[in-house]
């Protein structure tokens, strides 16, 4: 079954919401993001804010879920994505889940 426009702008809003402002959701950093000096942690939460590099192949589905980027060329890859997490035994809906970004390096994946 197709989404519909509506519940793929929802989806989006809601995740670009979360991804700009970090409120709406739980954020969570990855060991390796948080062993970076704190002025690093802040420019890679910085640009998960900004990211903006949404394309047809790192979002295919319009969702705005997933990125990954580099500070500077030949720095290591970032990676931030974002899932719906529910208990397991309930289909995940917008009033019983909770919107995860997690933000890491791409060596941690």
């Amino acid at each position: 079954m197709a989404r519909s426009k509506t519940t793929v702008g929802d989806e989006r809003n809601a995740n670009d919401h979360l991804r700009t402002t970090f409120t709406g959701g739980e954020v969570i950093l990855s060991p390796g993001i948080c062993a970076l000096s704190l002025t690093n942690q802040r420019t890679v939460l910085e640009r998960v804010r900004r990211f903006r590099n949404f394309t047809s192949r790192n979002d295919p589905f319009g969702l705005h879920d997933f990125g990954s980027f580099r500070l500077e060329q030949g720095s290591a890859s970032f990676l931030w994505k974002i899932v719906r997490r529910c208990k397991p035994e309930i289909r995940p809906t917008r009033r019983n889940s909770r919107r995860v970004l997690t933000i890491m390096l791409a060596s941690e994946y």
